[in-house]
């Protein structure tokens, strides 16, 4: 039993934020359900995926569980969803092109689809994309003066063989398609 007026205080403002704690850890509960349930069926609803993901992020940040605790469920339900990639293959033999789909999940402010290239492939003849840049730079540098009247300037000059680096992003796909055509190795 509370004997001072503060400790009175404290066991009413303790019971509201009780309160208010199960009523956001329900909707936490609920959402991640929800959001399970969609991935199991088959169809996964990126609405119910993206609410989830952001109830989570709300009760991390009012205090109601801990941030690790709503990074490691979200880090689960995206597992459960799987890596984010989708491939779909179909009509393989009956129409003359391979259509790929790959579709990426965006999560908020975490990743975002910058490209979806589309290949298209020969069986077992290795494809390419490539997306960068070729540039040179020098190792060695000799010092050059100039002299004048007045002044006189040094500067570096290259020297040597430019060696050759490249930047960017390679792509490098060879598919396999069995016999029957219900298989593709990638």
């Amino acid at each position: 039993m509370a004997n001072t007026k503060s400790a009175k205080k404290r066991i009413g403002t303790n019971e509201r934020k009780h309160i208010r704690n199960q009523m956001y850890r329900s909707q936490v509960k609920t959402a991640v359900k929800k959001a399970e349930q969609s991935i199991f069926s088959g169809k996964p609803d990126e609405a119910a995926i993206r609410a989830a993901i952001s109830t989570l992020d709300k009760a991390a940040v009012k205090g109601i569980i801990h941030k690790n605790n709503a990074a490691r469920r979200k880090s689960r339900l995206v597992k459960k969803l799987g890596t984010g990639v989708n491939f779909s293959f179909t009509n393989i033999f009956n129409s003359g092109t391979l259509s790929a789909t790959i579709t990426a999940l965006e999560q908020t402010g975490e990743s975002q689809t910058l490209s979806a290239p589309r290949l298209t492939v020969l069986n077992n003849r290795p494809a390419t994309i490539s997306d960068g840049k070729v540039q040179y730079y020098y190792e060695q540098y000799t010092v050059a003066t100039t002299v004048g009247q007045y002044i006189s300037s040094s500067s570096w000059v290259p020297s040597g063989k430019p060696t050759k680096i490249t930047s960017g992003a390679e792509l490098n796909v060879l598919a396999s398609i069995s016999g029957d055509g219900t298989h593709i190795v990638l």
